[in-house]
């Protein structure tokens, strides 16, 4: 997905604190500059239901990528909001 390091931090804290799903953002030099991956570890533990849940809430955090929900500029998380 292309997105700027700015959104990227504030998308995984979304899928964090409103999903409650774990992920980590793969950053260039792994990858070329503009792009990012997300990183999900699944396990034995996780059932088809786990991975229904969570390719639904990538589909709702895409849907706000599409639409520029996601500040361009870095939130104040120490904050409480």
């Amino acid at each position: 997905m292309k997105c700027p390091l700015t959104q990227v931090t504030q998308l995984i804290y979304d899928l964090r604190e409103n999903y409650a799903i774990f992920c980590s953002a793969v950053i260039y030099p792994v990858v070329p500059k503009d792009v990012v991956m997300l990183r999900l570890i699944p396990t034995a533990g996780h059932s088809i239901a786990d991975v229904d849940y969570t390719v639904k809430a990538f589909k709702e955090i895409k849907r706000k990528v599409d639409n520029d929900e996601y500040p361009h500029e870095m939130a104040d998380f120490s904050k409480k909001q």
